[in-house]
């Protein structure tokens, strides 16, 4: 039961790792170039799109919930 509970933490822990990559360290940025003399607008954001990335959130938090209970449950198991 206790590889069981690893395997869960690992699987959250990489989830959140995913997440954390895909919303903030692969980000693509474009430029719109004004006319001459004026000023460029640029915008940057996480490459897979929003939507994705709450997407990945999403499954984090999941299987971090499903993490805390697979612990609760083998530390419950283990006091009786």
């Amino acid at each position: 039961m206790a590889g069981r509970v690893v395997g869960w933490v690992a699987f959250a822990v990489g989830a959140v790792l995913v997440a954390l990559f895909f919303g903030v360290a692969f980000q693509a940025t474009s430029c719109a170039d004004a006319i001459p003399g004026g000023a460029s607008v640029c915008t940057s954001g996480p490459a897979v799109g929003w939507p994705l990335v709450w997407v990945f959130v999403g499954i984090a938090v999941v299987s971090v919930a499903l993490a805390a209970w697979q612990v609760v449950r083998e530390l419950r198991r283990q006091q009786r």
